[in-house]
């Protein structure tokens, strides 16, 4: 699958580092929403005498894992109500997972939609 963001009159242009970041960062939408819940129910890790690695705070090291995949998690959130509810499911799948976008609508509108949610990604992260 190609990396590639129209570069003449896009006004969601973005740097190319920060284009694919954001855009494998929608890829892992699904790991990382199960990590997420993953850490609520994982052990502290501990060595083979049973003490803990990090005796320090296991309990804020989860709440700062958690934090973080909170905050990406909920940028692509926001991101999706951005575009408008009949391009997103095609948005969505087709940078999820390389689907084809659906027949209706001009191939230009799904690209400019797509362009805007990769964008307000980026927003929402704090890197714009």
């Amino acid at each position: 699958m190609r990396n590639y963001q129209r570069k003449v009159n896009n006004p969601y242009l973005l740097p190319h580092n920060l284009y694919v970041r954001v855009k494998y960062l929608v890829r892992d939408y699904d790991r990382l929403k199960s990590e997420m819940e993953d850490i609520l129910h994982e052990m502290p890790k501990g060595d083979t005498r049973g003490t803990p690695v990090s005796a320090s705070n296991p309990v804020a090291e989860k709440a700062v894992r958690r934090e973080r995949l909170r905050k990406d998690l909920e940028a692509v959130d926001q991101a999706t109500l951005v575009i408008p509810e009949e391009y997103r499911k095609g948005v969505l799948n087709h940078v999820k997972y390389g689907v084809r976008f659906p027949d209706y609508g001009e191939r230009k509108t799904w690209f400019a939609h797509q362009a805007k949610f990769l964008y307000y990604i980026a927003v929402r992260l704090g890197e714009l």
